[in-house]
């Protein structure tokens, strides 16, 4: 889980931007006991009461072999600057 968000963050400052760009996260988990981790590390870089808009969905699955979890992050971007695909998490 934290390693997700240190992706999510990696790919949001490579893009020029905070956590605080954020605008909404969505979490897939296999197994429900994996909610409140996700809501407790979520608290680690996102502050209250300013978290962004919150999806979590259980999946049976997720096709990547040894993932237990999965995070969307879409965020603001200036029109200005380009976005370019982050190597960051590779």
């Amino acid at each position: 889980t934290v390693k997700a968000f240190e992706n999510v963050k990696a790919i949001v400052e490579e893009a020029g931007g905070t956590m605080e760009d954020v605008v909404l996260l969505t979490a897939y988990i296999t197994d429900r006991e994996h909610a409140r981790t996700v809501q407790e590390v979520r608290k680690r870089y996102f502050t209250a009461p300013d978290y962004p808009a919150t999806n979590l969905v259980r999946v049976a699955e997720i096709v990547l072999p040894g993932f237990a979890s999965k995070r969307d992050a879409p965020r603001l971007l200036d029109a200005q600057r380009p976005f370019r695909h982050s190597k960051s998490c590779q």
